[in-house]
C-alpha cells in the first residue's frame, strides 16, 4: 500500500517536473530575439565641448596676446555663420559656429584671436541683446562663433554691429559689418530599439524621441512623427511614417523575410533639427 502511494506520488512529481520543463522551453522560444540600439542626437558634438565660451581671445587657445597689433579701427573681415545644424539645446551657451576673422590680428588665420568682441544679436531683424563673439572657424579648431541664450526660441538670427576691444584696455571700436542670416532650430534626441525574431520574418522598432523646448528648458515630447527607412542601393526609402504619442514614443512591427539596412529619421522642419540614427560610419541597422 505504501509502495503504491509512493509510486503514485513519484508519478505526480514526474508529471509536474515535465510540465515545468515544457513551460520553460516554451518561454525560451518566445524570447528568442536579437535587439540592437541606435541613437539620434543633434546637439553639437565633441569638438563643440572643447570651446570655452567663458574665456575671451587667445587664452582659450593657449596662444600669445596680440594687443601690440591692435589699431584704432580693426576690420571684421569675415563674419559668416554656418547655415546648417545650428541648434538650441540649453537655456544658455548655445554655440552658433561661424568663421570670424579680424585684421590686423594674430599671425596666420583666422585673425583676431586676441580681441575681446561683443556683437548685437538680431532675431528676425530686430536687435534683442548683446552677446560675446569669438574669432575662429565654423568647422575646425579654433572654433569661432557666439554662445546665445534660448530666450527667443527657434527662428532667423543675424548679428552686428560688433564692438572690438584690445584685451589690454582702451576704447573699443565698433565695426558696422553685419553677418549673414542663419536659421536656428531646436535640437532633437532619440533612443531606438530594433528587434528581430530568430527563425521568423517579424521585425520591430521602438522609438523614444524628444525635442528641446526652450519655454521649459527641457527635452520632451513634441515630435509628431518619424520615418522608418530602408536602404535600396544607395538610396534611403521610406517604408513607414510612424506617428508618435505626446511623449514622443511609438512602436512598429512588420514582416520582411530578407535582411535590409534600416534607419529612423526625424524630419527637419522650420523649428526642429532632424537627424538619423546612422552610426559614425554612416551605417544603419542590418536585420
Amino acid at each position: 500500500m505504501r509502495t503504491s502511494t509512493l509510486a503514485r506520488a513519484g508519478a505526480v512529481l514526474t508529471a509536474s517536473a515535465l510540465a515545468l520543463t515544457l513551460g520553460a522551453g516554451s518561454a525560451s522560444a518566445s524570447e528568442d530575439t536579437t535587439t540592437k540600439t541606435a541613437t539620434i542626437d543633434t546637439r553639437p558634438g565633441a569638438a563643440a565641448t572643447k570651446v570655452d565660451w567663458n574665456t575671451a581671445g587667445l587664452a582659450r587657445q593657449g596662444k600669445s596676446d596680440v594687443s601690440a597689433n591692435f589699431v584704432a579701427n580693426p576690420d571684421l573681415k569675415t563674419f559668416a555663420f554656418a547655415t546648417k545644424n545650428q541648434v538650441l539645446y540649453g537655456p544658455a551657451g548655445n554655440a552658433l559656429f561661424g568663421t570670424i576673422a579680424v585684421a590686423p590680428g594674430n599671425p596666420g588665420p583666422p585673425g583676431g584671436l586676441g580681441y575681446n568682441m561683443t556683437t548685437n544679436l538680431k532675431y528676425y531683424g530686430s536687435t534683442k541683446t548683446a552677446v560675446p563673439l569669438y574669432a575662429g572657424f565654423a568647422t575646425k579648431e579654433p572654433l569661432g562663433g557666439t554662445p546665445i541664450p534660448d530666450t527667443y526660441g527657434p527662428g532667423l538670427y543675424s548679428f552686428g554691429p560688433t564692438s572690438i576691444a584690445d584685451p589690454g584696455g582702451g576704447s573699443p571700436f565698433v565695426d558696422p559689418t553685419l553677418s549673414n542670416t542663419v536659421r536656428v532650430r531646436n535640437a532633437t534626441m532619440a533612443d531606438n530599439l530594433y528587434t528581430y525574431y530568430t527563425g521568423s520574418s517579424k521585425k520591430k522598432v521602438s522609438v523614444k524621441a524628444k525635442v528641446y523646448r526652450p519655454s521649459a528648458n527641457i527635452f520632451a515630447g513634441g515630435i509628431s512623427s518619424v520615418r522608418l527607412q530602408y536602404k535600396s542601393g544607395s538610396t534611403w526609402k521610406t517604408m513607414k511614417t510612424i506617428k508618435l504619442n505626446k511623449y514622443g514614443n511609438a512602436s512598429y512591427s512588420w514582416s520582411q523575410s530578407s535582411k535590409r539596412s534600416y534607419r529612423i529619421l526625424i524630419p527637419t522642419t522650420l523649428s526642429i533639427q532632424g537627424g538619423s540614427d546612422l552610426d559614425e560610419n554612416g551605417k544603419g541597422i542590418y536585420m
